[in-house]
C-alpha cells in the first residue's frame, strides 16, 4: 500500500511524505516530473535510473533531476518505507545552477547529524497548522544539503546594500508580525529568494527568519499581556494561528505560561 502525503506546498516548492507497507519483495517504475531531493526515513531499496544502480537507505540524499524514469525494487525485511520528498516545482536561479551543475541525472550523497536533525524536525511538525515553522526547517535542510554542502560553506560577503536589504526585511516583520506571514513573503520584502535571504538574515542578524518573527511576536504578547489583554486576544493579535501554538511558543521563551506571566505583571501593579 502506497500512500502520498503533502505536508506543504507553495507555488514553487512541495514536501510530500511517502509512506509504503509491504510483506513480501516486489519492484515497480516510476518517474519524477520535477528535481526532487528526496530523505528516506525508514527505508533500505535499490534504486535504478538509466545504467546508475544505488542502493539507497537511511544515511543517504537521493538527488534527482526533472524528468527522471526510475525503478526501486524493496527488500521484505524494510515492510515499511517512510521517505521525505522534496520537490522543486519552479526552481530559482540558485537551485537551477545546483542542478545544472551537477552533470549526473541522479545522484546519492551520505547525510550529516545536523541534517538528521533538521529532518527529524521537520518530521515531528510536518502535519502540524504552522506553516512559517515547516517552510523555515525545509529552508533550513535545502540550505544545508545543497549550499553548505555542495559550495564548501563558502562565506555570504556583506555588503552595505545586503544590509539594506536585511533592514528592509526586519522593517517589514515589525510592521506585519500580527498577520500570516510565511518565510518568503519576508524574503518579499528584502528582494531576494528564500534560500538566499534565509542565509544571509542568519549571517546578518544571528537569527532564522522564524526566529526572529517569534521573538517579535513574543515581545508584543508580552506588551499586550501587561496592558490587561486577555490570552486569547493576545495570542491572535500577535499573529498566532492558534491559543496552543502561542502558550507553547510563549512558555518555552520566558519560561512561564501567558497567564502565569498575565498575573504576576497584575498582581505588581
Amino acid at each position: 500500500m502506497l500512500k502520498f502525503e503533502t505536508a506543504y506546498k507553495s507555488d514553487k516548492l512541495s514536501a510530500v511524505i511517502i509512506t509504503a507497507e509491504y510483506s513480501s519483495a516486489y519492484s515497480e517504475k516510476d518517474f519524477n516530473s520535477f528535481p526532487s531531493i528526496s530523505f528516506p526515513m525508514i527505508s533500505c531499496f535499490d534504486y535504478k535510473a538509466g545504467k546508475t544502480n544505488f542502493l539507497v537507505d537511511t544515511n543517504h540524499i537521493l538527488f534527482e533531476k526533472g524528468e527522471t524514469e526510475f525503478r526501486v525494487s524493496k527488500y521484505p525485511m524494510f515492510n515499511k518505507d517512510v521517505t521525505l520528498c522534496i520537490q522543486f516545482l519552479k526552481p530559482d536561479e540558485e537551485l537551477n545552477d545546483f542542478f545544472s551543475k551537477n552533470k549526473k541525472q541522479v545522484l546519492v550523497q551520505k547525510r550529516s547529524v545536523e541534517i538528521e536533525i533538521l529532518l527529524r524536525k521537520f518530521l515531528s511538525v510536518a502535519f502540524g497548522k504552522d506553516e512559517t515553522v515547516k517552510e523555515q526547517l525545509l529552508i533550513d535542510i535545502i540550505n544545508s544539503v545543497v549550499f553548505d554542502n555542495f559550495q564548501n560553506k563558502i562565506a555570504i560577503r556583506t555588503n552595505p546594500y545586503s544590509i539594506k536589504q536585511i533592514d528592509q526585511s526586519k522593517d517589514f516583520i515589525h510592521a506585519s508580525y500580527h498577520e500570516n506571514l510565511r518565510i518568503a513573503d519576508i524574503a518579499s520584502a528584502a528582494c531576494l529568494s528564500p534560500f538566499h535571504f534565509s542565509r544571509l538574515f542568519r549571517q546578518v542578524t544571528g537569527y532564522a527568519p522564524y526566529d526572529y518573527l517569534l521573538l517579535a511576536r513574543i515581545e508584543n504578547a508580552k506588551s499586550l499581556l501587561n496592558n490587561g489583554v486577555s490570552v486569547t486576544q493576545t495570542a491572535f493579535s500577535s499573529g498566532f494561528n492558534s491559543i496552543d501554538n502561542f502558550s507553547y511558543a510563549f512558555s518555552k521563551i520566558t519560561g512561564a505560561s501567558p497567564s502565569s506571566y498575565k498575573k504576576s505583571k497584575i498582581s505588581k501593579i
